[in-house]
């Protein structure tokens, strides 16, 4: 009843999948070195501060606390533009997918501008975009739009609670091995500070991590809730799902990255239940058309 497993898997289609992927590895990378410099850096000077040294030597572990946590601001700074050109080409993905209109005030890329921009052997290379959705072939249209977008805010949110349960056990972990090692080895005043500017990097990257994905969390919830109230009507329109679809793209430019590398740790069991969620969609679906 749906076209959209086919045109999800046309070359166009790939290539734009493949070019938001680009986008998003390099935003991967920023992430991960973000989170080397915020926390594990500071980790591996404080054990170095440890080790009998000379004062001067002290001071520069003093600076570096610093220096992490301007740098680690910046990069926050570079990762949102990134995030905002990655967040315009998965909209543009779906809106071709969907058969929507563009809305200009969110993108006034072309679709031909993208493909040429996809068009490099290192994007082409790229693998694992097939299949981008798990769409049942017995829904139709508008369903399958409402179950696509749906399952892409319901993806988010479990891996990204799982992220961020991991994040503030590394967190705890590194801060208080730091004041417990401090307190330990009674360190004299001097290296007391440096280990007190070590924790300020952890801290703030903690402190903005936690916060913002709480926030994305509590965006997702409410995104869902509009979902719900939307099909609780019985009267899903292509208007309402473009609606939806520009909601989907300003809450996606703000979300916090999660690494890849974590991601494909649950990426298996995730599509498992993607598929799952999918088929007792569109059973649920069948079974009410059969009774209308």
């Amino acid at each position: 009843m749906n076209d959209l497993n086919i045109k999800q898997n046309i070359p166009e289609s790939l290539s734009l999948l493949k070019l938001q992927r680009y986008k998003y590895n390099i935003i991967s990378i920023f992430a991960t070195v973000n989170f080397i410099i915020s926390v594990i850096i500071p980790i591996i000077l404080s054990f170095i501060g440890l080790v009998p040294m000379q004062n001067n030597f002290v001071q520069y572990i003093n600076y570096l606390g610093l220096i992490c946590t301007f740098f680690s601001l910046w990069l926050d700074f570079k990762l949102k533009k990134l995030k905002e050109d990655a967040s315009q080409i998965q909209y543009l993905f779906d809106i071709n997918l969907f058969g929507m209109r563009q809305n200009p005030l969110i993108s006034k890329l072309s679709l031909n501008e993208l493909l040429v921009a996809a068009n490099r052997s290192k994007i082409q290379k790229l693998q694992g975009v097939e299949n981008w959705y798990s769409i049942g072939d017995n829904l139709n249209k508008i369903d399958a739009i409402y179950s696509c977008q749906k399952q892409n805010i319901r993806w988010d949110k479990r891996l990204r609670k799982k992220y961020l349960s991991a994040i503030v056990v590394v967190c705890i972990i590194a801060i208080l091995g730091i004041i417990s090692v401090a307190i330990l080895v009674n360190l004299p005043f001097n290296t007391l500070w440096s280990y007190i500017f070590l924790l300020v990097p952890i801290i703030s990257y903690c402190a903005t991590f936690i916060f913002s994905s709480i926030s994305n969390i509590k965006e997702q919830d409410n995104l869902l809730n509009l979902f719900q109230k939307y099909n609780n009507t019985k009267k899903l329109t292509l208007k309402k799902l473009e609606s939806l679809e520009e909601k989907i793209y300003y809450y996606r430019k703000e979300l916090v990255k999660i690494p890849n590398w974590f991601f494909l740790i649950f990426k298996s069991s995730m599509q498992k239940d993607a598929d799952a969620y999918s088929k007792f969609e569109s059973d649920t679906y069948s079974k009410s058309d059969k009774k209308l």
